[in-house]
This record gives C-alpha cells, sequence and structure tokens, in this order.
C-alpha cells in the first residue's frame, strides 16, 4: 500500500497484540464528527486514516478519536459526548445500510451520479491512472 500509493505507513501497527481489526469504531467517530461539524467530517475522517496509517495510532479507542478531533479543531468535551451518544451507532450503521443500497461493498469506491443514473467506476485502491481509465470506461458506455 505504502509503495502503490505513497500513504506513510507505520509498521509498528503490525506488531500490535491488543489489536484486532475493526473499521466500526472509527466509522462511529466520523459520524460523531460530522454531528459536530458536518463540513469538516472528510478533514476527520483524512485525519483518523493519517493516525492510523501514517502515525501508528490506535483509531478503535475513543481517547485517540478524540485526540484527533481536537487536534483538527473540534472540542475535546463535545466529541467525548458525541461518541457517547446513545444513537451513534444507530447512525453508523444508517450509513453502512445506504452504502449497500448503491451497492458498495468494498472501500473505497466511487460512484458517478447523474440524477437517476448511478454507475460504479471503481472499487479499491486506484492510481490516477487507473482512476482515469475507469472513469473514461464508464463515460463510454454511459
Amino acid at each position: 500500500v505504502e509503495a502503490a500509493s505513497g500513504q506513510p505507513f507505520d509498521w509498528t501497527v503490525l506488531d500490535w497484540t491488543h489489536f484486532l481489526y475493526d473499521t466500526d469504531p472509527a466509522a462511529r467517530a466520523v459520524v460523531a464528527a460530522r454531528r459536530l461539524a458536518p463540513t469538516r467530517e472528510l478533514d476527520y475522517f483524512r485525519a483518523l486514516q493519517t493516525a492510523f496509517y501514517a502515525r501508528g495510532q490506535d483509531i478503535t479507542r475513543t481517547t485517540v478519536q478524540v485526540e484527533v478531533a481536537e487536534a483538527g479543531g473540534l472540542d475535546a468535551a463535545e466529541m467525548s459526548a458525541a461518541l457517547a451518544a446513545p444513537d451513534l451507532g444507530l447512525l453508523a450503521r444508517a450509513d453502512y445500510l445506504e452504502a449497500r443500497s448503491l451497492g458498495v461493498n468494498g472501500f473505497p469506491t466511487l460512484l458517478l451520479d447523474r440524477g437517476e443514473d448511478l454507475r460504479g467506476i471503481c472499487a479499491g485502491f486506484k492510481t490516477v491512472d487507473g482512476l482515469l481509465s475507469a472513469f473514461e470506461g464508464v463515460m463510454a458506455h454511459a
């Protein structure tokens, strides 16, 4: 992944014995951040990704999720409260269901929305050239 994407990777995460790779806690944290600052949701998502992949932080931990939020300018107490909200899991599951309803079954996925016509461009990592090629292929058949 590091070689293909250029994304720095902290290899120490592979040595963790306490870690269970579960994306749900981070997904819930993104939903919590969306509640606090809807226009900064993607910024928070990127910051979580960087915290895990580049800095080797365990983003399944609430303390790390709050630290990342605070570093991005969100209020730590508000983020803690949002993470503890009783409906947070339901909101995250609603996001999962929406993704499935759109045909998403892998991440990242890029969709082209042309009103009533929703088409999958690609799923999984692609280089810029691969992404452009996939987009051109979808547009040629649109």
